[in-house]
């Protein structure tokens, strides 16, 4: 196997940098993403637009808040 191309060599690490980063975030926030998938799951058989919005939401902020970064 040949070694990758330098610019590719560089971008693993961020790779793996923005993994960890969204890993601890979600860590940080399983309260609501705990409850964003309770809803999901209790309506999984009755699903439609919008129903899990708020928690989505929440979740959303959490993690946007811990990644301190713009969705």
């Amino acid at each position: 196997m040949t070694n990758p191309p330098a610019p590719l060599k560089r971008a693993v690490p961020q790779v793996g940098k923005g993994i960890r980063q969204f890993a601890d975030a979600a860590a940080k926030c399983s309260a609501e993403g705990a409850a964003y998938g309770k809803c999901i799951t209790d309506g999984y058989k009755d699903v439609r637009k919008d129903m899990c919005a708020k928690e989505f939401e929440s979740f959303k902020a959490c993690m946007t808040r811990q990644m301190k970064r713009r969705w």
